[in-house]
């Protein structure tokens, strides 16, 4: 009976109110171990975001954000909070995780930083924004210009469910699926939790199921409530509120040196989203 409810769940929350018009796979999230330098989706808290009036002219953000797409996200929680995101999912004994899968309806920006590291050009000390400039941001002799790059910033609205979870067995594949049968089989244990991203309102807010024990049940609950949720993006009562969402690190960066000044900057410099007649996307830091 189990089986054939989180069958139906899955099948609501990928295919509800035609959202995806093909069958959707879950792509990887790319990245390199701890210690080593990362890359590929990072997810974040949101942040907040602005789409210009220009662009909306009255109707739903919703036609702005034209892309969507699913993404798992699997990072190893090491030290005090030090999530570092990576392409191994299996778990070891006495480890703990974040395993977060996302749904999200988006446009792409690119922003433009100029990179700042220390002396063995591996780790990121700060971002600027602007034109490069050989002054650094702060006197520390051991900072150096690295280089500029442009990172893709996530922006639009989602949903999010996260398990922070703890491997009591010697290796456990950590799929999300998965874990719910292995923390009822006492192989792991956690909690989990259903999050919006941008997206709120009278009709949303009774669907969020409150943080609560991992196990099968519970992520059967969390996968139809996203599922419905998901379903009432487009209803006039719903309010979204765009956000950034997350990134794609090509820089590289030791755990959550980039994702820790990504999230400074912006906060220093809100987003702003433009539109070109071409549809591409521009960036402006608001005034």
């Amino acid at each position: 009976m189990k089986l054939k409810i989180l069958i139906a769940a899955v099948f609501l929350l990928y295919t509800s109110c035609s959202l995806f018009t093909n069958p959707v796979t879950v792509p990887p999230t790319l990245g390199d171990p701890i210690n080593s330098q990362s890359y590929g989706y990072t997810p974040i808290d949101p942040v907040p975001a602005t789409i210009d009036s220009s662009l909306t002219n009255g109707n739903s953000i919703t036609r702005v954000l034209t892309d969507e797409t699913i993404r798992l996200a699997i990072g190893s929680i090491n030290g005090f909070a030090n999530v570092t995101y990576g392409k191994d999912y299996v778990g070891y004994r006495g480890k703990r995780y974040l395993v977060i899968l996302d749904y999200i309806k988006y446009t792409t920006i690119p922003y433009t930083v100029n990179v700042w590291r220390d002396t063995t050009r591996i780790h990121i000390r700060a971002l600027t924004t602007g034109p490069p400039s050989a002054k650094p941001p702060f006197n520390d002799n051991n900072i150096i210009f690295g280089e500029t790059s442009t990172l893709p910033l996530y922006v639009g609205v989602g949903l999010r469910i996260t398990a922070d979870v703890t491997v009591n067995t010697d290796s456990l594949n950590l799929e999300l699926f998965g874990l719910g049968v292995a923390a009822s089989a006492n192989q792991a244990n956690g909690t989990l939790v259903v999050q919006t991203l941008g997206v709120s309102g009278e009709n949303i807010s009774p669907l969020l199921p409150l943080p609560s024990k991992l196990n099968e049940t519970t992520i059967e609950n969390a996968i139809v409530s996203l599922g419905t949720i998901k379903a009432k993006i487009y209803e006039p009562a719903t309010i979204l509120a765009p956000k950034v969402l997350g990134f794609y690190n090509n820089i590289g960066g030791v755990g959550l040196e980039l994702t820790t000044n990504v999230i400074s900057s912006i906060l220093t410099q809100p987003i702003v989203v433009k539109v070109i007649p071409l549809k591409k996307a521009i960036l402006a830091n608001s005034r």
